[in-house]
């Protein structure tokens, strides 16, 4: 072999290195901008899940404020007492309602 072909082989080899480093450097590229779409989507899931969670909890927390105030009212007859029975059965069912999802 010459040294001419040898340096035409090494060329070649040094070519197709280039080619495959550029290659590499590419699809390294793609993933980089598919895992960041992907966390990009994680993040606003979680967000979203963060943020409902939070307006559960202040409807909870308004319910359970609403049955408090409810039960410490003084009751004088029978068709109050009813209606107030009526409210917290009502209550009771909505807390039950959000409470649900929460524990899934």
């Amino acid at each position: 072999m010459t040294d001419s072909t040898r340096l035409d082989r090494i060329e070649t080899l040094l070519e197709q290195m280039a080619e495959r480093q550029a290659e590499r450097e590419e699809a390294h590229e793609r993933f980089k901008t598919w895992a960041e779409a992907e966390v990009s989507q994680i993040l606003a899931v979680q967000r979203d899940l963060q943020e409902s969670d939070l307006r559960r909890r202040d409807e909870l927390d308004r319910l359970t404020q609403i049955a408090d105030r409810l039960v410490g009212y003084s009751i004088s007859a029978e068709s109050d007492r009813l209606t107030l029975e009526e409210r917290m059965l009502n209550l009771e069912r909505r807390m039950r309602r959000l409470e649900g999802p929460m524990d899934n």
